[in-house]
């Protein structure tokens, strides 16, 4: 990402950037980080490594919420996390890594979430960036 104050940033202090940036004490707890983004809308968002701690019902509410309530027209939710194409695909990879596997986790699987998604109106790009990663591209439809 470039702009141009990226020049500048290191000599902005960081209590004057932090007016700036959404306030969440308690990532752990979703609808507390919810409010706390609820308050702007955004050209653009960027999600990395979150997703996966909302269960399935958490991540269609927090998608649908911020693509509705929080992007601007052609705005872009990006989501990049640990996620699946598939469940056998997550299954695939969860008996290769049993030993360390945490079972606490709600790894997004995209042919779970997009029908869901497009039935509620949410454009949606999926793209498997590795073995164990995908990006989540998602805005409003038009």
């Amino acid at each position: 990402m470039t702009s141009p104050l990226a020049s500048r940033v290191m000599d902005i202090p960081l209590r004057d950037i932090m007016k700036y940036w959404p306030q969440c004490s308690d990532c752990s707890n979703p609808e507390k980080m919810m409010r706390a983004i609820f308050r702007k809308k955004f050209d653009g968002i960027v999600s990395t490594y979150f997703f996966h701690h909302l269960d399935f019902d958490q991540k269609i509410d927090f998608i649908q919420r911020v693509t509705s309530e929080n992007l601007k027209n052609r705005g872009k939710l990006i989501i990049a996390d640990v996620a699946f194409s598939t469940l056998s695909s997550l299954e695939k990879k969860k008996k290769e890594y049993e030993h360390t596997w945490d079972e606490d986790e709600h790894y997004p699987i995209a042919e779970h979430l997009l029908p869901e998604l497009t039935a509620k109106g949410v454009s949606v790009d999926y793209s498997q960036v590795s073995s164990c990663a995908g990006v989540f591209c998602l805005g409003k439809k038009h």
